[in-house]
């Protein structure tokens, strides 16, 4: 059983479906080797301090060379807690029973997504551009007392920081909107998306 308002979020690590949801205050993983055919549901409870009453915003991706983990493959959770803070897990792929571990984030980083803020986020590795890898996250902000889409960015053996912001008109970026962001070769492109009577739209977040 899940909550009818968890995330659902799916990460890819070598032809394997890893996928989360929320039930009641508590995360978890169930895993797939056959294309979502079967699902296996693993014991550890990945964290237990979700929000339980609407459910909390939570992105995942895979880090195919991890440099802050030796190069290793990982998987990266970021969820806004009960309390309203942003927090961060990983899960090195390596050995026979990964265990997941609390990546702590500075205050700045913490406290800034707004409490109703959907998140998403992604890793990049390859050849050329951005060679040794960086991680990037979106979430929806008050900046100077204005709407925004805040960009945060983690550097190979560095912390996440301000990358980025992005100023949204009031109104474009309505409480809870949704976003959704696709990382390729030199090119990041985001979307919010956001409910409005008449339908929806499609609210480019950086170009």
């Amino acid at each position: 059983m899940s909550l009818v308002t968890t995330d659902l979020l799916v990460a890819t690590a070598d032809n394997v479906l890893h996928l989360f949801y929320q039930n009641g205050a508590k995360i978890y993983e169930v895993r797939s080797s056959n294309g979502g055919s079967a699902w296996t549901a693993q014991d550890e409870v990945i964290a237990e301090d979700g929000n339980p009453n609407n459910g909390s915003a939570m992105t995942a991706y895979f880090v195919d060379k991890d440099a802050d983990y030796g190069s290793q493959q990982t998987i990266h959770l970021l969820y806004i807690n009960s309390s309203g803070n942003l927090v961060e897990k990983v899960k090195c792929m390596s050995g026979d029973k990964p265990i997941w571990e609390n990546i702590p984030l500075a205050d700045a980083v913490k406290k800034a997504p707004e409490s109703n803020s959907r998140l998403t986020g992604g890793a990049w590795n390859g050849s050329g551009w951005n060679a040794t890898g960086s991680q990037w996250n979106y979430f929806a902000s008050i900046q100077e007392g204005k709407q925004a889409i805040t960009e945060i960015r983690r550097t190979p053996k560095g912390a996440w920081y301000t990358e980025t912001i992005l100023p949204q008109n009031w109104g474009d970026a309505l409480p809870g909107t949704d976003l959704a962001c696709t990382i390729s070769n030199g090119v990041i492109v985001g979307q919010a998306y956001v409910a409005q009577q008449v339908g929806t739209k499609r609210v480019p977040i950086r170009p």
